[in-house]
């Protein structure tokens, strides 16, 4: 999932621009919440709903570092 995430965040920051992006995560999943912090997602907010999501968000000056840092590392 690492590797997933990492091209994910690539493709999304230098092919198609965006500026931001959030994932809606169930609180419970800790492994999911541990691999967004990995690559410099932070807590946005957590719902009081059924489904109890938290929202996690990053932008590319948060996480251009560790994009950068992989890449040197798979040369």
């Amino acid at each position: 999932m690492t590797e997933a995430l990492c091209l994910l965040l690539e493709k999304a920051f230098e092919e198609f621009h965006i500026q931001e992006i959030e994932a809606k995560v169930d609180p419970n999943n800790k492994d999911s919440i541990t691999l967004l912090k990995k690559f410099s997602f932070q807590l946005e907010e957590a719902y009081e709903s059924d489904d109890c999501t938290c929202l996690y968000t990053v932008n590319k000056e948060k996480v251009s570092a560790i994009l950068s840092g992989r890449s040197k590392g798979k040369k």
